[in-house]
């Protein structure tokens, strides 16, 4: 496994395209709302995995920014690939509506 960080400046289309050259499939991006949201708006994501804790914090925290979605007609559509129980926690596995099937094995 190798781990890096990016940039303001880097371009993430670039940056996946060059992994993708080296070989690799499958890029796990752990990020707060603003690189979720640039992921997704770039459509540069196949599936999301969400953890859903039985717990409300309030305020301004948010998972994800603006998507620049400007209608409901608009709007990501996904399908549910997995539902988890993970201790008190579920574990959403969900894959965007009309990508490709991804494959864990995949080299």
């Amino acid at each position: 496994e190798r781990f890096f960080a990016l940039t303001k400046r880097d371009c993430l289309a670039d940056v996946l395209d060059g992994l993708h050259r080296r070989g690799v499939r499958r890029v796990l991006v752990e990020a707060g709302p603003v690189l979720t949201s640039a992921v997704l708006r770039e459509g540069l994501a196949d599936e999301i995995v969400a953890y859903v804790a039985p717990v409300l914090i309030g305020g301004r925290m948010s998972t994800i920014g603006d998507l620049g979605i400007p209608t409901i007609d608009a709007a990501l559509r996904f399908e549910f690939t997995a539902v988890e129980h993970l201790g008190d926690d579920l574990v959403l596995t969900l894959r965007i509506a009309g990508a490709p099937p991804t494959s864990q094995k995949e080299s």
